[in-house]
């Protein structure tokens, strides 16, 4: 599309070419309700972008309810991103080996443990604190390797993003916001609460 428009009445006329002897007036006014400027960067050429391309949005409202005081709402957004497809593959890829190493370390903790409290030693409570030990390293190891995980992917975004001198890398497009936050604030509000559980469990114990 070269070329569009901010607000139209001429296509809002039931019969044709009313719009020419204006006797009457349009039914609908259409206007452009959301504009979005949209600018991505090329992965396969360093600082270099596509060419950038416009998102219009139209409404209309049928000219009975407007009045001298109605208002109609607009929007006008520069959106400059990255394409997160193959940022979020990486993510993903790096999350299962972590969950992998998490699982190993706490089977080898738990094994040593197993080796300390026999079920000869431990009898009847055997069990409880069998569950007691899994929970507090699960909590513990899953919250202290995942900190870490979240910290320094949030340094990668601060140094590359923020620390630029050069389009290097952008953020995700607005419209990728809710879910891409969506998806950190519950990692780190399981790695919260996670870390929270563990020191609580190991003061009791």
């Amino acid at each position: 599309m070269r070329r569009f428009f901010i607000f139209d009445t001429i296509s809002g006329y039931s019969e044709a070419n009313t719009f020419i002897t204006r006797q009457q007036p349009p039914k609908y006014v259409r206007w452009a309700s959301t504009i979005k400027f949209r600018i991505t960067l090329d992965p396969s050429q360093n600082e270099r972008i596509y060419t950038p391309f416009v998102e219009i949005t139209y409404r209309e409202r049928s000219t009975t309810s407007i009045n001298e005081n109605s208002k109609a709402s607009v929007s006008f957004l520069m959106d400059y991103f990255k394409d997160m497809s193959d940022f979020w593959s990486r993510i993903l890829t790096a999350f299962i080996i972590f969950q992998v190493i998490i699982a190993v370390i706490i089977g080898v903790r738990l094994a040593a443990w197993l080796k300390q409290n026999p079920r000869a030693l431990l009898q009847g409570k055997f069990g409880s604190h069998l569950a007691f030990r899994f929970f507090y390293l699960l909590f513990d190891v899953w919250s202290g390797i995942m900190f870490w995980i979240i910290f320094f992917t949030a340094g990668y975004w601060f140094v590359f993003y923020k620390l630029q001198e050069n389009a290097y890398l952008l953020l995700p497009s607005v419209d990728e916001w809710d879910y891409s936050y969506q998806i950190f604030d519950a990692i780190f509000g399981i790695v919260l609460a996670f870390r929270f559980l563990a020191i609580m469990m190991a003061i009791w114990d």
